[in-house]
């Protein structure tokens, strides 16, 4: 936002596509950024696009019950609880800030630690609870704490992947933006939901599972849009707008 000479030298050196992430900063923030890319941009004879990446839920570690420092590492096992008050007291567990989630879990599934720095399986499962096994960790461990990130990549969660903030962020995005980043998508109606929650809008980009892409796919077909693989996500390609191949 404050260093165009670095913008012009990332257009210079080949981006074509300028990323912001809407989790980060404000729109005041968000309008700078935006200037400085499209500016050094027509200094130098380049029409860069603008990606806008919504938020969504953050599912974060909310209380750790654990010794000071704590690290985790494979073939240790931590249990996971809806309400930490439920954990005995000599217990290694902690919560997360979407309880439900953890009655969404099945034994077999993973979670993702610290932007997957850590991962591990669900071992047991019962009501409010999960029991976890650390499957891949680095060498010394990964720090569990709290406002760590968390992921469930082969799990269908019942979360809007739209949140209030997303929603007060698309009227600018809308404005700005000539494509957004949309995560969470898990079943037609929310890719439905953006449609309606940004119209008027129409390039997008979807951050979604494998699992997921048929349902993609098919809402996609139903609004007219026209999808397609990119790097391994999938994405939509609108009628009249050209698709800027994403790396």
């Amino acid at each position: 936002a404050e260093n165009i000479g670095l913008v012009e030298s990332l257009l210079a050196a080949g981006m074509d596509c300028a990323r912001i992430n809407c989790a980060h900063d404000d729109v005041r923030a968000w309008a700078r950024m935006i200037d400085n890319v499209r500016a050094s941009g027509a200094k130098l004879g380049l029409s860069p696009r603008i990606l806008m990446d919504l938020g969504g839920p953050k599912c974060r570690v909310v209380e750790v019950q654990a010794p000071d420092k704590y690290r985790l590492k494979p073939g240790e096992r931590i249990e996971l609880y809806a309400d930490i008050e439920e954990a005995p007291p000599r217990a290694l567990a902690f919560s997360i800030s979407f309880p439900q989630v953890v009655d969404q879990l099945e034994p077999g599934r993973l979670v993702s630690f610290d932007d997957g720095k850590a991962s591990a399986k669900v071992v047991e499962k019962s009501a409010g609870r999960a029991v976890l096994r650390v499957e891949a960790a680095r060498e010394k461990g990964v720090r569990l704490k709290r406002d760590k990130g968390l992921n469930f990549p082969d799990t269908e969660l019942t979360l809007p992947p739209l949140t209030a903030k997303d929603l007060r962020d698309l009227d600018f995005v809308a404005d700005h933006a000539d494509l957004v980043g949309y995560s969470f998508v898990q079943r037609i109606a929310d890719v439905e939901r953006l449609a309606t929650a940004a119209a008027g809008f129409d390039p997008t980009t979807g951050d979604i599972s494998l699992q997921t892409a048929n349902s993609f796919m098919d809402a996609a077909a139903r609004l007219s849009w026209a999808p397609m693989w990119l790097a391994g996500t999938v994405a939509a390609r609108f009628p009249g707008v050209g698709v800027l191949p994403l790396t």
